[in-house]
Formats: C-alpha cells, structure tokens, sequence
C-alpha cells in the first residue's frame, strides 16, 4: 500500500497526536467513555486516513505519446442539423462527433485542440495531452440556435484557426501540426478565404464535407437547444424551407489550399482506419517515457464509512433532541 497525501504529512502528523490524546482522555474519564464517543474518535481517524489518500498497487503504466497536435476545427451552425448521414438516420452533427472520436483512437497520445463556429468563434477545447476531456468535448457537439447556415463564415474560422495554430507551433516547435476541418462548406461570404500562412503550419489532416448533394431539409433548433422532429428552418425572410447541400467546390478548394485531402463524409465506411492517409507515417514520434499512475485509489472507501458513521452520529442527535422535547412536556 501506499499514501499520495493530500496536505503536508506533518500536518496530518499533529492532527493524529490531537486525536490520539483526545481519545485517550475520553476513554480514561468515565464520563465520556461511551458509544457516541467511540464513533466520533473513529469518524476523527478515518478523516485523517482519507488525508493520507492511501491506495494499493503503487503501479505505473507506461504511455505512448507522440509529437502530434491534432487541431478540431468545427463548423457548428444550424445546417448541421440537416439529418442526412448514414441514409438520413444521423444529423451531420452526430457524425462529426463520431468521427473526432475515432480520431482520437487513430492518434493516441496526441495533444488535441478544437476551435468552433456557431453564434460565435471560440475555442472550447485547448490545446490538451487528456485523451478522456477530447472524447467529452466531442460528445458536447450540437448545433445552438440560429439562422440556417446563413451565420457560417469560414473564412473568419479559419482565420481565428491560424492564429491559434500558430501560436501553439511557436510555443511547441518541436511538434507536428494535423488540422481535420468538418463542415458542409456552406459559407456566407461569397469565397472562403484560407489565410496563406496557415498552410505553412499544417504536416497533415483532413478536409471532411458532410452532407448529401441533393440536400436536405434543416431540423429547426428550438432556443431551449432541443432539435425539433417535425419543424424545419426556413430561408430568411421568406416562408419556404431552406435546403442544405453540401458544397464540395468550396471544400475542395480549401483541402488544394491547404495541400490536404478532401473526404466526403457518407454512408457507414471506417474513413479513420490508417494514420498514413493524414500524415507520413515516418513524420510520427512515438515514446513511452509518460509514466501514469496505475494505483487502485482507496479515499472512497474511506469516504463512505464516514458518511455512515456520520449519519448514526445524526440519528443519535434526533434521538435526543426528540428525548429532551419530550422530557420538557
């Protein structure tokens, strides 16, 4: 067994002395030598063992990491809510979750970074080495409420891209950037622009369309953020409904800018099953020299015999708050 304590272990040493010469003066006077005590020295006892943080094992596991930055860029606007993917059974929103998950299963050991665009461009995921905070960040994947696509600016996401990329290449030159860009190329300007410099940043990726040629009907997004089943946006100012296609032109454009491949994102297929269609497989460094705790934690074990022990200590207060009320009557 060992202990990973949670303050200074001198501390917890003066907190042991206070407790042992406390119990010894209750159990030695008779007066307080009774059950009620005994459970508050052992409740006193098992805090201090929860400050110790003991576990078993004491194990390390050895994990792979490589010199990757992988870099989520998101088109998050209302026409990801067209449910046209996998035969019209998943929102495009829905897949570009799925995908940047099994992009994280290809590139384990990776950093990863997501910038977004829905009302407005953010980043939501910083740059992180935590495999577990990237799978939840994609899980939280979900168009807001807006107007059709007609708030999709590429051009400006991508900008906002390039700056971020570029600072974290400044901060980790050693590192290899890949960029995955999802979206259905639906832009308001009237040309994506890709910032020149961007692609000077970029060893490797992917330019991912979602979406059907033909187009498909929006789900409208209710402002509670649920999307509705049987109602569809509507083109601005005007009572038709607008229909969503994919733009292969425009992203096509942008993976020759970027000098990436475009993938049209359709049906079922396993488009991440080899790094080497996103970046030379020689360009990846691996290493195992990331040593993670591999110990069975005991803290909430310890944890819940003092939420028992608490709650006889309050059933033992009812009982004589109620003795005393009856006792006054």
């Amino acid at each position: 067994m060992i202990i990973a304590p949670v303050i200074p272990i001198f501390v917890i040493i003066i907190l042991l002395v206070i407790v042992a010469g406390l119990s010894l003066f209750c159990l030695i006077n008779k007066r307080t030598r009774k059950m009620r005590t005994l459970r508050r020295i052992i409740i006193a006892l098992l805090f201090i063992a929860l400050l110790l943080r003991p576990a078993f094992g004491g194990g390390h596991a050895e994990r792979d990491l490589s010199n990757l930055n992988i870099y989520f860029i998101v088109d998050n606007t209302g026409s990801m809510a067209a449910r046209d993917m996998d035969n019209g059974t998943k929102f495009r929103y829905e897949k570009v979750t799925a995908d940047i998950q099994s992009i994280i299963k290809l590139f384990p050991g990776s950093k990863y970074a997501a910038i977004s665009l829905d009302y407005n461009i953010f980043q939501p995921l910083p740059l992180v080495n935590d495999a577990d905070t990237a799978y939840s960040y994609a899980k939280t994947i979900k168009p807001k409420n807006s107007t059709l696509s007609s708030d999709s600016n590429l051009s400006e996401l991508l900008s906002y891209s390039t700056e971020r990329i570029k600072k974290y290449s400044e901060r980790y030159p050693e590192r290899k950037s890949l960029v995955f860009f999802f979206s259905d190329g639906e832009d308001t300007s009237n040309a994506t622009t890709i910032p020149s410099e961007l692609k000077g940043l970029v060893s490797g990726g992917a330019i991912i369309g979602y979406g059907s040629l033909e187009g498909s009907r929006i789900n409208k997004i209710e402002y509670d953020g649920t999307i509705s089943e049987n109602s569809y946006a509507r083109e601005r100012f005007a009572s038709t409904e607008h229909i969503s296609s994919l733009n292969e032109k425009n992203m096509s454009a942008i993976a020759d800018r970027l000098g990436l491949k475009y993938y049209r994102r359709s049906g079922w297929g396993d488009l991440f099953d080899d790094t080497a269609k996103f970046i030379n497989s020689d360009a990846i460094i691996t290493r195992g020299s990331d040593i993670a705790d591999a110990s069975l934690e005991l803290y909430w074990i310890i944890a819940i015999g003092i939420i028992i022990l608490l709650l006889f200590e309050f059933m033992s207060i009812i009982d004589m708050l109620l003795l005393e009320r009856k006792a006054a009557k």
